[in-house]
């Protein structure tokens, strides 16, 4: 498994790290990074720097594009981090992976 950080400088992150949260008060683990605008050959090659970094509480990832419909399972802590610091969080269906509640 990853490093585990405390400060979450999205730059040096990759998949697998374990980042502590202080609005969660827990580890999450990064499982997606964004890169913005560049040649798929500097991400393969390591010159490209992720830009955003999406982190959730169970080590799987989500999707922020949809709204959960139906009966809620169970809920899993989410967030999505830029340079800036916290840019999304909230948590999302365990099973269907989409948005129940955002903050």
């Amino acid at each position: 498994m990853g490093t585990q950080t405390t400060i979450p400088d999205v730059s040096t992150l990759a998949i697998r790290d374990r980042v502590w949260s202080e609005n969660a008060a827990a580890t999450l683990t990064v499982v997606q990074l964004s890169y913005g605008r560049v040649p798929a050959e500097d991400v393969l090659s390591g010159k490209a720097r992720p830009i955003e970094a999406r982190l959730s509480a169970d080590g799987r990832p989500f999707d922020t594009s949809a709204w959960h419909e139906g009966e809620i399972t169970d809920e899993v802590y989410v967030e999505r981090i830029t340079g800036a610091g916290c840019a999304f969080h909230g948590l999302v269906d365990a099973q269907s992976r989409h948005i129940t509640q955002a903050g």
